[in-house]
């Protein structure tokens, strides 16, 4: 029997993982910079082959002890969302890794170098942080000269990749299948004409340039 170790067994790969945004610059302030960020995926690309179902279950089980904690424990508020925010780049990394995504999104698509460039589009806003999903949709339809409906499009192919690849009602499945899923309705809300689109993507990008502007204004003080 190949039965996956038990949930203590994946302990030292979780807080090798988790303590990388801390070891990166001594604090975890949220939202996590994307120095921290880059440092979560250099120790997940360390320990990927250990990054199994017991990696997730440990992880889940983390996030579900930290929101209990925090009702009565501030010292550890917040604690949930940086495990969440690291559980969403596992997420994004294990899509890119576990397929082969250019190969099954070109079979849902006539034009290929729409395809490809779908495949690119779809890639950038995996590396992001979905908070900003809507403003990256507005930069990157714009960079690659594709619409939010052939972005949606290559999502969906690689939804039917991760139901078909991956073991049926694994936690790998269920958080990739979860992602996706809030990726398409993030896209679809960004439908509409394309005057509606675009005034709010645009809204969007400029909030998140706001945000980006005071996070950089706070670092230098």
């Amino acid at each position: 029997e190949n039965a996956e170790p038990p949930l203590d067994a994946a302990t030292p790969v979780g807080e090798g993982v988790v303590s990388a945004p801390a070891a990166s610059s001594g604090v975890s302030p949220l939202p996590l910079s994307p120095e921290q960020e880059e440092a979560v995926r250099s120790q997940l690309g360390r320990f990927w082959s250990d990054c199994n179902e017991a990696f997730l279950q440990t992880l889940q089980a983390w996030i579900s002890k930290a929101d209990g904690d925090a009702a009565t424990n501030e010292d550890i508020k917040g604690m949930a969302d940086i495990l969440r925010r690291v559980l969403q780049i596992f997420t994004a990394e294990s899509l890119t890794k576990d397929f082969d995504v250019e190969a099954g999104s070109l079979e849902g698509m006539e034009d290929e170098d729409i395809a490809k460039k779908a495949d690119a589009g779809v890639a950038a806003l995996l590396d992001a942080n979905p908070d900003h999903w809507r403003a990256e949709t507005l930069r990157i339809s714009n960079e690659f000269g594709i619409s939010a409906d052939q972005l949606l499009a290559a999502v969906q192919m690689r939804v039917q990749m991760v139901v078909l690849s991956q073991a049926n009602g694994s936690l790998r499945q269920r958080v990739q299948a979860e992602f996706l899923r809030e990726l398409m309705k993030q896209l679809q809300e960004a439908g509409g004409t394309s005057a509606q689109r675009e005034d709010v993507l645009q809204k969007e990008l400029k909030n998140l340039e706001s945000k980006e502007d005071k996070d950089s204004g706070d670092a230098d003080e």
